[in-house]
């Protein structure tokens, strides 16, 4: 029984041994990969790229927030009053023209005319 105790010891000495050359040798992955992630960063210029996309980003925010309010400030209040006033002239033109005053080509396209104004 001893001798298969000393035999089970001898077994997970060799597996601890396993597991401290496995731990040392991660640690100094992440050592290295640590100890060159700074030049890298440096090397690549991460922090001025991250600088100039975040200012970007502001650009971005404030010229939008601009863009929104003029939309919104937008009136087509007098666009309309043109669309009626033409379409009132338009009205008296077709209603006060004597027969025949107009080529009737020139009278279909007012009419069609008028049409496409109401719908808007």
């Amino acid at each position: 029984v001893s001798a298969q105790l000393l035999d089970e010891f001898d077994a997970m000495k060799s597996l601890l041994e396993v597991v401290d050359k496995e731990q040392l040798s991660l640690e100094q992955t992440v050592r290295a990969a640590n100890d060159g992630a700074e030049p890298l960063a440096v090397t690549l210029d991460l922090d001025s790229g991250l600088a100039s996309a975040e200012s970007e980003a502001e650009w971005l925010r404030e010229h939008n927030a601009a863009w929104v309010n003029r939309c919104q400030s937008l009136s087509l209040q007098p666009m309309l009053d043109v669309l009626m006033r033409t379409d009132s002239a338009f009205t008296t033109l077709l209603s006060k023209a004597p027969p025949g005053l107009m080529p009737t080509n020139v009278e279909d396209c007012l009419q069609e005319t008028r049409a496409h104004m109401k719908e808007l």
